[in-house]
């Protein structure tokens, strides 16, 4: 499996007797864990990786060389973006999330209910419980940018972000949080080059 926006490294697995390798886009290996060593190994985005042992006793994030980055103290760790990536842990019986950089340094506490990846420098974040949850926006010292008053969000493309609004809809906003595009569609889609899908209008 090839794995980055640009096919340049991927993951050669085979089952867990066999070796797990990380190779470029030539074929070199770049990383060799021999059989039996590596129960999983997943692609976290920005040239790095998450391994699990075999016997499932250490999780750890290694670089393209196989170097050990950090040994993971938490339960789940999502894709790099931006220089940070998602950790979430058990925290009083609840799941909870913050982010962590390059070397596994906790930069901003495990807090919010649910947590996106960072995009255009800022990343989407939810709390309170799951029928009270509200979304907002966080920059990369945790600090909120654009407060969590929305049902939903997507993150932010092109400047903009969908996010859906009580009782109205789903619209786009920007940096600064100012609504741009209307909350008025049933469903939204992020914007790609210029364009997004959106769904229908409610009649609210």
């Amino acid at each position: 499996l090839k794995y980055g926006e640009d096919d340049s490294v991927g993951v050669i697995t085979a089952g867990p007797e066999c070796d797990y390798d990380v190779i470029d886009s030539t074929g070199k290996v770049l990383i060799d864990f021999p059989a039996y060593s590596v129960f999983q190994l997943e692609y976290l985005g920005e040239d790095m990786f998450y391994v699990t042992s075999a016997d499932r006793s250490e999780k750890y994030v290694v670089d393209q060389t196989g170097k050990t980055m950090f040994t993971l103290p938490y339960d789940r760790i999502l894709a790099y973006s931006e220089g940070m990536a998602v950790v979430g842990d058990l925290v009083n019986g609840e799941y909870l999330y913050g982010y962590v950089d390059l070397k596994g340094n906790l930069q901003i506490p495990l807090q919010f209910t649910k947590a996106e990846p960072f995009s255009e420098g800022i990343a989407a974040v939810s709390l309170g419980k799951l029928q009270q949850r509200k979304w907002g926006f966080v920059d990369n010292k945790g600090n909120f940018v654009i407060e969590p008053v929305y049902e939903g969000v997507g993150s932010f493309r092109e400047g903009l972000a969908r996010v859906n609004v009580y009782q109205k809809g789903m619209g786009y906003i920007n940096h600064e949080g100012k609504m741009v595009i209307e909350p008025v569609y049933r469903g939204a889609r992020d914007f790609i080059n210029g364009t997004a899908l959106v769904v229908g209008q409610n009649d609210f």
